[in-house]
């Protein structure tokens, strides 16, 4: 009795098994395809970080190139307000204006594509309210102004890229880079990994030799350009490693490369030149002396530019082409990575 009630009960109730089951009259789908489908949902997720990374990395460009924009056309604004000169507008990128606002006679303006910028001067404006003589109009001003105008732009990208270099290398905390995070503004030298020592900066390549070099080439190129009489070249100080003459210019390579010079006959009896001679670096105007002596401290400038340059410059293409330090140890994320 207890076995005949109790027999046919686990054949009425039982259920198919999902997984086992051979009959193929049920209608419960059977999905096995579990993580195929944890994939599909994955790839939206990379996609997105993805589209974030290549945001920031655009936003980031654009930031540092509206920070050089700003620089330039602040050099050229501050150089023209320096000597006086009349300024309309003073511009952040072209395009749609994102603010505008006036102080004074200066209309200040941020325009939406930071690919470049302007400094607005009223001299062709005839709203403007100035007299077409009037002395500070860019125009009516000599040349050395209009020259100090429109290098302080260069100038000023020079200076800004000097700085930045400067603040590298002077910086304590510039600690070696982390593991695929390298640092925004690469080393320009390395530390010394054989023997550690206490200093932020033990050991570094010679830096003197180009410096110096670009420095004193600054003066002597710049005394040339004016048709200026330069005697002596000279890189460095001490013995004298090579020395030869071109023309009435002395030459020379010394051992201590810590220093250097451009000698100019103004002062030697035996040079041949007159005391009045016009092309005496004594005889000339102002603006060509102040030209010849800033042109040291002006090409040491372009050097620094053109180092932060060629690293930026690096730095961009290794991220362009794929080679960047990321979230995967420098690779590009992956299916694999994915899954």
């Amino acid at each position: 009795m207890i076995a005949t009630h109790l027999s046919p009960a686990p054949k009425q109730y039982r259920f198919p098994s999902l997984l086992h089951s051979t009959s193929h009259n049920h209608h419960l789908p059977v999905h096995l395809s579990l993580p195929r489908r944890h994939r599909n949902f994955a790839k939206p997720t990379a996609a997105a970080q993805d589209l974030l990374a290549s945001v920031e990395s655009v936003a980031s460009a654009a930031s540092v190139l509206a920070a050089i924009v700003l620089v330039h056309e602040s050099g050229h604004f501050l150089a023209a307000a320096s000597r006086g000169i009349h300024v309309s507008q003073f511009s952040i990128g072209f395009g749609p204006t994102l603010a505008r606002f006036r102080l004074s006679p200066v209309e200040y303006a941020l325009r939406a594509i930071p690919l470049g910028g302007y400094v607005g001067f009223p001299d062709d404006d005839s709203e403007s309210g100035f007299a077409p003589n009037d002395l500070n109009l860019l125009h009516n001003r000599p040349i050395p102004d209009r020259l100090l105008v429109v290098s302080a732009g260069v100038a000023a990208n020079l200076a800004f890229a000097f700085l930045i270099v400067y603040a590298q290398l002077r910086s304590p905390s510039a600690s070696p880079c982390k593991a695929n995070k390298p640092s925004p503004i690469p080393r320009l030298w390395p530390r010394q990994t054989s023997s550690p020592a206490s200093s932020p900066w033990p050991l570094r390549p010679p830096s003197w030799p180009p410096t110096c070099s670009s420095y004193e080439s600054g003066h002597f190129l710049a005394a040339a350009s004016q048709g200026i009489h330069v005697s002596q070249f000279s890189i460095g100080f001490g013995p004298t490693l090579v020395r030869f003459c071109l023309g009435p210019v002395e030459y020379a390579l010394r051992a201590i490369p810590l220093d250097g010079y451009v000698g100019f006959p103004d002062d030697d009896p035996e040079s041949g030149f007159a005391p009045n001679d016009p092309d005496l670096l004594c005889n000339r105007p102002v603006p060509d002396h102040l030209l010849v002596v800033s042109a040291g401290v002006a090409a040491n400038l372009a050097f620094a530019f053109l180092v932060v340059y060629e690293q930026a410059l690096t730095i961009v293409l290794r991220r362009w082409l794929g080679h960047g330090c990321g979230a995967h140890g420098g690779r590009r994320a992956s299916d694999e990575d994915v899954m």
